[in-house]
């Protein structure tokens, strides 16, 4: 994944299961942050239903990405409140 860190800032890896989907962002500085898919609505996103379009599955992980942040950010302010 040595080309990913250039597309996202602050984004060092993905986290991928044996099916190669897609189960998470991690930082350069270890912080992981799990896709929930069951509370966004998007599917799960594996490379391979891309069918070799890196643009089109690198779209769909940004999505993912800003849902993820959206719903973490949610729940601590539900938390905080």
């Amino acid at each position: 994944q040595p080309h990913l860190k250039k597309c996202f800032e602050g984004i060092n890896r993905l986290n991928f299961d044996d099916d190669l989907n897609i189960l998470g962002m991690i930082s350069k500085e270890g912080e992981e942050v799990e896709f929930q898919y069951e509370h966004y609505d998007h599917a799960v996103v594996n490379p391979n239903d891309a069918r070799g379009l890196v643009e089109r599955w690198l779209l769909d992980v940004e999505t993912v990405m800003r849902k993820a942040v959206a719903y973490a950010t949610d729940c601590s302010m539900e938390v905080y409140e």
